[in-house]
């Protein structure tokens, strides 16, 4: 069984092994290898693992005060440069799932985490390599006491 967070919003992400079943009385979400899902953190779930141990990461942000994604960058063919921009207010996370993606000429290792704090961050992928990028943008806080209130 998963942890009870009510109130906050999970994203989980299987980085390395096989992946996992999430299931909950309402519903039932795959987890593969490196595919972002998003659930309720208050939700009773389960997990049933489908090829052996894992490793998940997990963002988990109260949506009350921001918002969060995690995307993968992955490259099959041909090698890619980025520019990433962080939020205006938020916070910019790299993770490495293969290869050795390089972020500002700086390589990031398997399992390495980055936190970007320039705005003109590049981003160079080459055949192999793949990376999670976390996400969490912060509400403007008088939105986020409007939405407070409305719910009292």
């Amino acid at each position: 069984p998963f942890s009870d967070f009510a109130g906050m919003m999970r994203v989980l992400t299987v980085v390395s092994g096989g992946g996992m079943t999430l299931t909950a009385p309402s519903l039932s979400l795959d987890a593969p290898l490196w595919t972002p899902v998003t659930f309720d953190g208050g939700l009773a779930i389960e997990s049933q693992l489908s090829d052996g141990p894992l490793t998940d990461l997990n963002l988990m942000f109260d949506p009350k005060l921001c918002d969060g994604s995690v995307t993968v960058h992955n490259v099959h063919k041909e090698a890619s440069h980025h520019d990433i921009k962080t939020p205006e207010q938020g916070i910019l996370i790299l993770h490495g799932l293969s290869g050795a993606p390089m972020i500002n000429g700086t390589p990031l290792g398997i399992s390495d985490t980055a936190f970007v704090s320039n705005t003109n961050a590049v981003l160079e992928l080459k055949k192999g390599d793949a990376l999670l990028e976390i996400r969490l943008s912060y509400m403007d806080q008088s939105a986020a006491i409007k939405l407070d209130i409305a719910e009292r």
